[in-house]
């Protein structure tokens, strides 16, 4: 009785040589491969050039997405306030923008002028946002 193997079969060499069968058979897988891909000279440049637009292409459409997302910084708009007798940052604030909470504006003015301390001089002038 035979058996069919999954796999293409060999006799395996019988050491009688008396033309008898073998008494067992070895499976060999069959291979099958692809051909390799050569490319010429000229191949060789085709791709290269591709590769160069595609990437060149891909640096132009990022650096216009870039710019269009980076917005242009836009200084606030500023006016120049002179510091009267018994004028804080907080009334200072509150008088410029008085729908607006005054923390923030304090702090504005603060970055505008670089003040790193609250006193004020008369007389001083200010730059407050508008």
């Amino acid at each position: 009785m035979s058996v069919a193997a999954p796999f293409p079969t060999q006799r395996a060499r019988d050491p009688r040589r008396d033309g008898s069968p073998a008494t067992h058979l070895r499976v060999v897988p069959s291979r099958v491969t692809a051909p390799a891909l050569k490319l010429t000279r000229r191949g060789h440049l085709v791709l290269f050039l591709t590769s160069c637009l595609l990437l060149l292409g891909a640096i132009i459409v990022s650096g216009g997405v870039a710019d269009a997302a980076v917005a242009p910084s836009r200084q606030p708009a500023t006016a120049v306030v002179t510091v009267n007798e018994g004028d804080s940052l907080w009334s200072i604030a509150r008088r410029i923008a008085p729908r607006e909470d005054p923390r923030g504006v304090v702090m504005r003015i603060r970055d505008l002028n670089g003040l790193s301390v609250t006193g004020l001089m008369p007389g001083q002038r200010l730059v407050v946002p508008s």
